[in-house]
Formats: structure tokens, C-alpha cells, sequence
């Protein structure tokens, strides 16, 4: 599993969960390194944030389609990335304790 996201929190958070459940999974930070990753072996599911800072990831997304590559990828849209954020603030302050 491979996980394209820039904002290096919100991928670690999303990383951190996955692996938690039991899921092998990378990370990488924009659609050039998601390129360099994805040549020798496409991952089996591939999650794209839209708003990457070298490229749309709908555009890498649709590229990958048209190669017959990850074409279940799933895009991360801006409020799918907050409500990550909310749900790791709240792990992280349940855990602090009373």
C-alpha cells in the first residue's frame, strides 16, 4: 500500500493506522516520488492526496489509469484530510490520561 501525501503529519497519521490494522504500507511526499515508487511494482492500493505540491493528483491518478496501473486508487480529498486530523488529536489527547 502506498500512501501520497505532502502534509508530513497527516501521512504519518494515515500511515501509522494502517499498519496498526495490519497493512503493509510506505509513504512519500509528491507525484514525482510516487513515479520513481510506482515503476518497478505498482502497489495494491494506492491513496493519492488531490493537492500535492508538484502536481493535481487526480492528473497522476487518471496517468496511472491510462497505463492499466493502481486502478483502484482512492484520491484524499481536503475534508477527508481534517477529519484525519481531528481523529489524531483526539487519539493523542485520550491518550494523555486525566
Amino acid at each position: 500500500m502506498l500512501v501520497v501525501e505532502d502534509d508530513l503529519d497527516l501521512r504519518g497519521v494515515v500511515l501509522r493506522g494502517l499498519v496498526e490494522e495490519g497493512f503493509a504500507a510506505v509513504g512519500v511526499g509528491s507525484g514525482s516520488e510516487l513515479l520513481e515508487r510506482i515503476e518497478p511494482e505498482a502497489p495494491d492500493l494506492l491513496i493519492v492526496d488531490i493537492g500535492l505540491p508538484d502536481t493535481d493528483g487526480r492528473d497522476v491518478v487518471q496517468a496511472l489509469r491510462a497505463q492499466g496501473k493502481n486502478e483502484d486508487a482512492a484520491l484524499v480529498e481536503e475534508r477527508f484530510k481534517r477529519a484525519w486530523k481531528d481523529a489524531d488529536i483526539t487519539l493523542d489527547s485520550s491518550r494523555m490520561g486525566p
